[in-house]
């Protein structure tokens, strides 16, 4: 799970968030769990480093602020829209003791596959959730396509939408 530095000391508001983004820091804030939402700030690059450029909204991470690390699942993300820069952050604290739903990134290992699909959704405890599952080719076997429902997952989680639909395929050769 990627871990991402998050700062205390943000005003709520334009006019601060707008200072923040011309610093390179991303204005965000955390709700849910016990306490009250927290408006925090990180910086761009760092987050963007830490969890690569391909951010999915549900993705999960440890923030931590302050010396206090909490797990959290991205729930918005909102960029520019021409520079496509970050501009805002939300995220909502999890209970790692309880079940969730989350976004998991495929990848592909392999130049001879086409992925269809960016995510899958499945739910679970947090400590099975991966940050990404690998598809190869070796797991295409005789087929041409890749379906949801044949991506081996980790014991206890459990795909969430339709197990017929096509992530990944044999890419064309020209």
């Amino acid at each position: 799970m990627a871990k991402v530095i998050a700062y205390e000391g943000r005003e709520p508001g334009s006019p601060e968030s707008r200072r923040l983004r011309a610093l390179g820091k991303v204005p965000a804030v955390v709700y849910g769990g016990t306490s009250k939402a927290r408006h925090l700030f990180v910086d761009a690059h760092d987050f963007e480093t830490a969890l690569g450029h391909r951010v999915n909204v549900g993705a999960l991470m440890e923030l931590e602020v302050a010396g206090k690390v909490t797990t959290v699942q991205l729930q918005e993300l909102q960029r520019h829209p021409v520079r496509r820069s970050l501009s805002h952050l939300d995220f909502l604290a999890i209970n790692v003791r309880e079940e969730m739903e989350a976004t998991i990134e495929l990848r592909s290992v392999s130049e001879e596959l086409e992925m269809e699909e960016p995510s899958l959704r499945v739910r679970g405890h947090v400590k099975d959730i991966p940050d990404f599952l690998e598809i190869s080719l070796e797991m295409l076997g005789e087929a041409e396509v890749f379906t949801a429902g044949q991506i081996p997952l980790a014991k206890g989680l459990v795909l969430i939408g339709d197990p017929e639909i096509v992530v990944a395929r044999l890419a064309d050769k020209l």
